[in-house]
Order: C-alpha cells, then sequence, then structure tokens
C-alpha cells in the first residue's frame, strides 16, 4: 500500500514533519514533482539563450564588471 500526503514546508511544523520522515530511508521515498506551465512542461525549463545570459550575469556579479563588453 502507498500513501501520498502533501505536506506544506513553509512552515516550522511541515520542516520538522518532513525531516522526522527522511530518517526512514528504506521505507520513505520523496517524489517532489516540478510545477508546470500551460504546455505541460516544467517551469523550470530554460532555453539556451536564458542559460547563457544567466551565465553572464553570475560572471558579471563576480567580477564586477559586464563580461559581455570584454
Amino acid at each position: 500500500m502507498v500513501v501520498t500526503a502533501r505536506i506544506e514546508i513553509s512552515t516550522l511544523k511541515g520542516c520538522k514533519m518532513v525531516r522526522e520522515l527522511a530518517k526512514y530511508k528504506k521505507i520513505v521515498v520523496f517524489d517532489n514533482p516540478l510545477p508546470l506551465d500551460d504546455d505541460g512542461l516544467p517551469i523550470l525549463n530554460y532555453s539556451s539563450e536564458e542559460v547563457e545570459d544567466m551565465v553572464w550575469d553570475k560572471l558579471s556579479g563576480y567580477y564586477g564588471v559586464d563580461v559581455r563588453k570584454l
């Protein structure tokens, strides 16, 4: 028998409950599905252009200059 439960982890009680369940690794399996957009694709899907922009932004923030202009 399998039981599916939703636990709100934004509360302290929910976080504590998840930590307690995580102790039982042979019995408890966590399934955290990604939210889907209108097309049924995970919202966390990025195009290659978006990923490239994120990389340049991270590097620019790290070095303190716009690395795209170097």
